[in-house]
């Protein structure tokens, strides 16, 4: 790989830089936009102006809070750094609209594959939650995919941050890009060098990222108190020297501040979880020296052909003129860039961890050259006042509680003695003083409650005289081992009483010292627990296992997935996913009861597991949904397989007095071709099970990229959705419907069309379903509404005769439950009368709920606003609904007319919903009519109404009134 970099000043200058090389053809060329220029307008600009001189490449970028460009630190500018690769392959993305979790998740999912080796994010550092990135991200891939960047900064404003994608420029969101190739090399270290000081304490109240009390106390008590006044009159700057540091994972995190919250709580750089123990960090000069070698001799060791560095931008407050010693090590093996964040992303060995405080460096290479190492000299001086005196006001204060906590500690040890044999005596657990050998000194009243020896009969027997033998002997051997070393043992007996009872206890053993250290008597703990290990096998199972069929559960299905995935890599075999979902399986529960249901699921669990392979699982997710694990099994067992299951599932079942014969569809997804985790894989087969329903039902269907590459779509388009209305990208068409009788315009339907920015003119049957499923369509709705009305009323004015206008309504917006009173406010604000309006619903709108249906549609009716179905005949048609619905119009579906003059079926369904329409007292409107040929068919039998391309097709508003005055013109006439 190459890898360069600029300082950004003109275009002019960024195309002299671009001239200087010719990579434009590749499809591997990243650039990265460092900007601590908080301008997204400018930074849109130069995107666009890499995008047009380098149209294959990926471009991503972020606003920062400082520059790093080689081993200098540029403060409000913009640094570009290009990376040419010869072999490895780049794909990103970026998101915005969704939590911070699904981010990571949904990121991993488009852009990790098989080869990647790492992913580089930048996210708005304000508004995302880096830890919930990296967790969503973690849930999907293997944890040996490297995670490195950070959160966006803004210099220390705390305004809006910034991230980059193409030629967008976005807040709330994230941009992510995957590098995968099998030559690729990847170093990855960090620096952290805050050494944790002061006393232990406790996050007490904390929500997300701002905490509000530790030790029970106002946080900003707790630093005015710790750090002193200082500190507190210089906030919020102030205290980003004083991180929080806590541990996790064998590391020490420090977890830096933001700034105030504004309700008494500070805000810091990453979650914050009450009941975790933190203590102050500060600074250590020595320790960042040794850490700056440390990564100096690491990295020279590696094969490096390009470093990029993300710093926290506490670290650079901290080390101020001195930081620059801190990179050129660095920059002496290979070309460095990067920018101070807030909050820098970490590859640990388990997972990706968010951290403060640090630098985390990334070195990238395609060969396996190793440069020569150089010696490298230099010290960092940290004289800062301000933190001179916190750190003495810290010492201070922690030697002042340590003195008050002494003498607190002998008052209450005098206490203590008093109420200790008070306390024993009155404990339910059973408690036991024995000596040395084990011989029993003293025992509680529980004791003999619990055994049913007496006092006299326990003191100076050996405690042994309680085992049952069932005890193994190695758990006797770890306690003695334990107890004569001095340590603390727990564990578990199985004992038996006077009586003859077995019992469970949970066993605590302390040996108690004499002044010189030597051990003189054990305290022994008893609590019967029974019960509770009865409880515990049940709430096991509960946990594990489905209640209704005895199926492995979801949480069962993960471990058991681990223990297949080991075996698999192992003995580098495939192994099937399986996701099978009974068809119209709502149809029984709705029709037949639950009863039924549950019965039908618990016989077909039955099935499933006579055809299973003991080394494979059958689970069940919920509801109607099954999941196989098909262990040591190859692409076209899967096939057979699936095929084995689909043939016992048609068998019929008898459950009570009923005879069901079902179907299932079923979605198949490999390891690891289709995915390396779990989630990954139960995607992949539930994304090819809903392909299976879609084509058909009652068959299989292998996962494929391409049905990935749907589900993405769909997914960009669900988010885009909720942005469309504010970015103005609706528009309206309008097409005329004429009276087949006189020739006349006597309405027009009013059609929603989408122009996205980057997909262009999507048809509304994409959509249209996602929009219902995301609830997007309650507001696009109104607006379609809005607008409709307020252009008929706009034509009207202009001098066109009255006409009706139809509005589509969905199912989603038919459940609203102020629609009439959405509609009928608008009618008013418009000054429209209702009976210019018609409503067109489908069919089946009407079937889940009778009531509301009735109520809705009557109150429409009341208010004059005309009723069509539309798309007839092709749904669940009830003749009674259309009669008590009191609708106006049948609009037969386009499928009937197409070949209506060919095809005598088409045109004896067509002929027989107009004389039903004719008969209930509706009009009939024919949509779909293309010709002649279709119009003169309908003017034969009856038809009212038409509509279609045939007449006009549809028109913008412009068109439509150019059209109707040109018509209408013609009729005067005439």
């Amino acid at each position: 790989m190459h890898h360069y970099m600029m300082r950004y000043e003109s275009n002019e200058k960024l195309d002299e830089w671009f001239e200087s090389f010719s990579v434009c053809a590749s499809d591997s060329v990243l650039f990265q936009i460092f900007s601590g220029i908080i301008d997204p307008n400018l930074l849109r600009r130069i995107s666009e102006k890499i995008a047009h001189s380098f149209p294959n490449a990926t471009i991503i970028g972020t606003t920062t809070a400082g520059v790093i460009q080689e081993c200098k630190i540029l403060e409000k500018s913009i640094v570009i750094s290009l990376s040419v690769f010869r072999q490895t392959k780049l794909k990103s993305i970026h998101l915005a609209g969704i939590d911070s979790e699904t981010m990571g998740r949904e990121a991993a999912r488009a852009i990790v594959n098989t080869e990647t080796k790492c992913v580089i994010i930048f996210a708005d550092g304000l508004q995302c939650a880096g830890d919930d990135i990296l967790y969503g991200f973690d849930s999907v891939c293997s944890h040996e995919i490297i995670i490195a960047g950070g959160m966006s900064g803004d210099n220390n404003l705390m305004a809006k941050t910034y991230c980059i994608h193409g030629t967008d420029v976005f807040e709330g969101g994230v941009v992510a890009v995957s590098l995968s190739s099998s030559v690729l090399k990847v170093f990855y270290t960090y620096n952290l060098s805050w050494l944790p000081i002061g006393r232990e304490m406790t996050i007490t109240k904390a929500e997300g990222n701002i905490v509000y009390e530790i030790d029970n106390t106002p946080v900003l008590d707790i630093y005015a108190h710790y750090l002193g006044d200082e500190v507190i009159r210089n906030m919020p700057g102030s205290m980003i020297e004083f991180p929080l540091i806590y541990q996790e994972g064998g590391i020490d995190i420090a977890r830096s501040t933001l700034g105030l919250s504004g309700d008494g709580g500070v805000m810091f750089a990453g979650n914050m979880i009450e009941g975790k123990n933190v203590r102050f960090g500060i600074g250590s000069p020595d320790m960042i020296c040794k850490g700056i070698k440390t990564n100096y001799d690491l990295a020279i060791r590696n094969p490096i052909e390009g470093i990029f560095v993300y710093s926290c931008t506490g670290r650079k407050i901290f080390l101020g003129n001195n930081l620059e010693a801190e990179f050129t090590p660095l920059a002496s093996i290979a070309p460095l860039g990067g920018f101070f964040t807030y909050g820098e992303f970490y590859h640990e060995s388990v997972n990706n961890k968010l951290l403060n405080m640090t630098t985390t460096v990334l070195g990238l290479s395609e060969t396996d050259e190793v440069k020569e190492k150089k010696d490298i000299k230099g010290l960092i001086e940290h004289n800062s006042r301000l933190t001179i005196n916190a750190l003495m006001n810290l010492v201070g204060a922690v030697m002042n509680e340590e003195k008050e906590k002494l003498e607190t500690e002998l008052t209450e040890r005098n206490n203590s003695m008093r109420q200790l044999s008070h306390a024993f005596q009155q404990s339910p657990n059973t408690i036991v003083i024995t000596d040395i050998f084990g011989n029993t000194e003293y025992v509680n009243d529980a004791f003999v409650k619990t055994t049913g020896y007496t006092k006299d009969e326990a003191i100076g027997k050996n405690l042994n005289f309680l085992w049952s033998g069932k005890t193994p002997q190695n758990v006797f051997e770890n306690m003695l081992k334990h107890l004569k070393k001095g340590d603390e043992w727990s564990g578990e007996f199985i004992n038996r009483s006077k009586y003859g009872n077995e019992y469970i206890v949970a066993v605590r053993a302390s040996p108690v010292f004499d002044a010189d250290g030597s051990i003189t008597h054990y305290v022994v703990i008893k609590e019967d627990i029974t019960d509770k290990k009865s409880s515990e096998g049940r709430i096991y199972y509960l946990a594990n296992f489905d209640f209704l069929t005895g199926l492995p559960n979801r949480k069962q299905l993960e471990d058991r997935f681990n223990l297949m995935l080991l075996k698999a890599k192992q003995s580098k075999n495939t192994f099937a996913v399986l996701f099978l979902d009974i068809d119209n399986f709502k149809e029984i529960n709705d029709s037949l009861g639950h009863g039924v249901g549950d019965a039908l699921l618990v016989l077909l669990a039955k099935r499933l597991k006579t055809i299973s392979r003991k080394k494979d699982t059958v689970s069940r997710m919920g509801g109607d949904e099954f999941v196989l694990l098909l262990f040591d099994t190859n692409l076209e067992e899967a096939g057979k397989a699936a095929l084995k299951i689909l043939e016992i599932i048609k068998q019929p079942f008898v459950i009570e007095q009923h005879e069901l014969t079902i179907s299932a569809s079923i979605g198949i997804s490999m390891y690891p071709m289709n995915g390396l985790s779990l989630e990954v894989l139960l995607q992949n087969a539930d994304t090819a099970m809903y392909h299976t329903k879609k084509y058909g039902r009652n068959d299989y269907s292998y996962f494929t990229d391409e049905m990935q590459a749907k589900s993405l779509y769909n997914l960009q388009l669900s988010n885009a959705l909720h942005h469309a209305l504010d970015r103005n990208e609706f528009y309206m068409v309008y097409q005329p419907q004429i009276s087949i009788r006189t020739g006349r315009i006597i309405g027009v339907e009013a059609l929603l069309r989408w122009n996205h920015p980057q997909f262009g003119n999507v048809p509304p049957s994409e959509f249209i379903p996602i929009a219902e499923a995301n609830g997007s369509i309650l507001p696009i709705g109104e607006w379609i509404f809005h607008n409709a009305i307020y252009q008929l009323k706009a034509w009207m004015d202009k001098g066109l005769p009255a006409i009706v206008i139809a509005v589509n309504l969905s199912a989603v917006q038919f459940r609203q439950r102020k629609l009439v009173e959405m509609i009928d406010q608008i009618l008013n604000e418009a000054d429209m009368s209702p009976e210019y309006l018609e409503i067109e619903l489908t069919e089946n709108i009407t079937m889940n709920d009778q009531y509301m249906a009735d109520r809705t549609l009557g109150n429409l009716h009341k208010k004059g606003i005309r009723l069509s179905i539309d798309d007839f005949g092709t749904g669940y048609s009830s003749l009674s609904n259309l009669k008590k619905f009191k609708i106006d119009k049948l609009k037969i579906d386009q499928s009937f007319i197409l070949d209506i003059d060919t095809n005598p079926e088409d045109k004896a369904i067509a002929e027989t919903i107009i004389n039903m329409a004719h008969t209930l007292g509706m009009y009939a409107i024919a949509e779909g009519v293309e010709n002649i040929e279709h119009f003169e068919h309908l003017r034969e039998m009856g038809c009212d109404e038409a509509q279609g391309c045939y007449v006009s097709k549809p028109l913008s508003s412009e068109e439509f009134l150019s059209f109707a005055r040109s018509h209408f013109a013609k009729f005067m006439m005439s």
